[in-house]
């Protein structure tokens, strides 16, 4: 099977800034910004919903852990199913196992926990058209994380798993173990997210309103950074609320006194 590689860092030609729309200061909070690597990742999630292995992987912040959600809910309205369920914390076969199965609301599976039956009952209730979508996979010990292929074998159901870099090198890295070769033969397609990009801070500054040139080159500067989109977010709704108090835009000046107020100037 011939494996697609996506990177965050490939198109950087489209970073460059679109024409910025000036809003009122007191425009509602922006929900939810669609960036570019969104859209990889709900690409992503469309290979996998054809019944392929998919693994997507890279520094936190950038978005895929609400593109995932996102991508669910949009394709559960519409009766494609698509599960979403996070994995964070959970390490162990079984407790990864009863996570799914609170997705799924497999009757009967609540409270079982021995390993091949619950995993029976699990892949008896999915079927080919549909997606699971495990997010924070990264604290599975080796053995949860490669039970997932057996939704894939048995049934066809596609599978997305999403982590950090510790992901992509316990399945395909150089030291992972022989036995890993059965999954990381399996997967059809791989994303690498090391940061978020220019394009991505550009959508989220235009959301809020950001028209500043130097505002700009600055919230561009804190998403390519530690904490990603995350970050940036965060110092313009505290930013935010600076500029509604002082009935202005939020603006260079303002998200730079946020990001000392913060503590994450240095």
């Amino acid at each position: 099977m011939k494996v697609i590689e996506l990177n965050a860092s490939s198109g950087a030609a489209k970073d460059a800034a679109e024409p910025v729309q000036e809003l009122p200061f007191d425009v509602p909070e922006p929900q939810c910004v669609e960036t570019p690597t969104h859209k990889k990742i709900y690409h992503a999630c469309a290979h996998a919903h054809r019944g392929d292995l998919v693994l997507v992987y890279g520094a936190g912040g950038v978005g895929k852990s609400t593109a995932l959600i996102r991508y669910a809910e949009q394709h559960q309205k519409y009766g494609h199913q698509a599960h979403y369920f996070s994995l964070h914390g959970i390490k162990t076969p079984a407790a990864m196992l009863q996570a799914i199965a609170e997705v799924l609301r497999v009757p009967g599976a609540f409270g079982a926990y021995r390993n091949v039956p619950l995993l029976r009952a699990l892949a008896d209730a999915l079927s080919p058209d549909e997606v699971l979508l495990a997010d924070e996979c990264s604290s599975l010990k080796p053995d949860a994380l490669d039970l997932m292929r057996h939704f894939l074998d048995e049934r066809g159901t596609g599978i997305l798993l999403s982590g950090n870099e510790l992901v992509y090198e316990v399945i395909s890295g150089k030291g992972r173990r022989a036995h890993f070769s059965q999954l990381d033969s399996r997967v059809g397609m791989k994303v690498h997210l090391p940061h978020s990009t220019k394009a991505d801070a550009n959508a989220v500054l235009s959301a809020w309103g950001v028209a500043d040139s130097e505002g700009r080159q600055y919230g561009q500067q804190i998403a390519l950074g530690v904490g990603g989109l995350r970050r940036l977010c965060r110092v313009l709704r505290l930013a935010r609320m600076s500029a509604i108090a002082k009935r202005r835009q939020i603006d260079y000046e303002l998200m730079r006194a946020t990001t000392g107020v913060l503590g994450l100037d240095d």
